[in-house]
């Protein structure tokens, strides 16, 4: 992991950003306001991956939250990305390539440049099956993002 700050690229839709929930299930104090989520109970990760993953149909018993991200992330074929730093972050659902990868993202370091075909990532063959795993988690999850759509977004990123 790098202390260099960079800039990334991925699909998806905000969930949070600066201090608030960009959803419409919001609390007082900018948290997410669904049944599944404790905002006293640890991290917004643990919390979303542990709900998908008891959505799962027939999906054994685990001892741990955290055993249940890898098989909810393969199922469900999104991911939770954080934005910003561990103390300012932002958290980004994300389209993941398939079982057992990671999220199609693309990064460049803080004194880099990154070059965009803006025609190509409008043109992505999988964009409707990315749409459709962000939409299916998205109601799983009984959330209203304030982000209408799917989009691709940039986003800072550090360590």
């Amino acid at each position: 992991m790098s202390d260099d700050p960079e800039a990334r690229l991925a699909y998806g839709i905000t969930l949070y950003s600066g201090e608030a929930a960009r959803v419409a299930e919001v609390g007082k104090w900018g948290e997410i306001t669904v049944g599944w989520y404790d905002s006293d109970a640890g991290g917004l990760s643990e919390q979303l991956f542990s709900r998908l993953y008891d959505l799962i149909p027939d999906a054994p018993a685990l001892e741990y939250a955290w055993q249940k991200e890898d098989p909810a992330r393969d199922h469900w074929g999104v991911d939770l990305v954080r934005s910003g730093t561990w103390d300012y972050s932002g958290w980004i659902l994300v389209a993941t390539r398939g079982p057992g990868e990671t999220y199609p993202y693309a990064s460049v370091e803080w004194s880099d440049v990154m070059e965009l075909d803006l025609d190509a990532l409008a043109h992505e063959d999988r964009l409707p099956d990315w749409d459709a795993r962000i939409t299916a988690a998205i109601t799983a999850l009984e959330i209203t993002p304030t982000q209408t759509t799917p989009k691709w977004l940039v986003f800072p990123f550090y360590g």
